[in-house]
């Protein structure tokens, strides 16, 4: 059920990617699933258009209003932010959403999330100072291809994550069908 839910939530985000914009605050009070199974990704209020390569940003559409936060400001839950994003990198893309999705999938297969605290500083602070733990090793019927993905999702260099958010998806979906 777990690996399900992540997988549609990374399909919501891959077409907010695919539109230009990040999500930036992926966590479980934001992820709905409906009584039939649907799985929604909801509140979407500090998503803002993506970086691209050469540091400009993803071209606005016309029907939605300018973001309201700026370069710099760091707003989000710190336990399913990416270490970029804590940081305030003002260059984001694409794969801090993915961080935050293997956040919540690690914590739905452990009960805890990979980097947890008392404070948000305790939060970064482990964040930053070891890697994120195996989810086998609360958990050992987890197949370690699941455990993989999510280890290489909450990579702490982006350039060590997957390439996309649907590629994250496919692997979990591999791992699972067997």
């Amino acid at each position: 059920f777990a690996v399900s839910v992540a997988t549609d939530v990374a399909d919501a985000l891959d077409y907010a990617h695919g539109a230009g914009y990040m999500h930036r605050d992926v966590k479980p009070d934001n992820i709905l699933v409906k009584e039939n199974g649907d799985t929604l990704l909801a509140d979407f209020g500090i998503a803002r258009p993506m970086s691209l390569a050469d540091g400009s940003r993803q071209p606005l559409a016309t029907d939605v209003e300018r973001p309201t936060t700026t370069t710099g400001l760091v707003i989000g839950s710190p336990q399913y932010m990416s270490p970029e994003q804590v940081g305030g990198d003002p260059l984001l893309d694409a794969r801090t959403d993915q961080y935050s999705l293997g956040t919540v999938l690690y914590e739905m297969l452990v009960g805890e999330t990979p980097f947890g605290g008392r404070t948000a500083g305790a939060v970064v602070a482990k964040m930053f100072a070891s890697s994120a733990p195996s989810v086998r090793a609360a958990r050992p019927e987890v197949p370690e291809v699941v455990d993989e993905a999510i280890k290489r999702a909450l990579s702490r260099s982006r350039n060590d994550r997957f390439a996309s958010i649907s590629e994250f998806a496919s692997s979990l979906q591999i791992a699972t069908s067997g």
